[in-house]
């Protein structure tokens, strides 16, 4: 496992920190910083995903159109 997929795994487990400090929390400000923490682990799962795995490379023949 690359150190991306790891720190992906990571951010996963803070975004469902987020979630639970999110459905507990008595205050508002609590619960906007849990549903961020959320929506920054999701988003930073999806950049890693488009980095590692993303579009292959493209030939010399496919920008030429031969």
């Amino acid at each position: 496992m690359s150190k991306a997929w790891a720190t992906a795994v990571v951010m996963g487990l803070v975004g469902l920190l987020g979630l639970f400090m999110a459905s507990g929390a008595q205050d508002g400000v609590f619960y906007v910083t849990g549903l961020a923490l959320f929506l920054f682990g999701v988003l930073y799962i999806f950049v890693t995903i488009t980095r590692e795995v993303g579009h292959p490379p493209h030939s010399q023949e496919d920008e030429h159109g031969t």
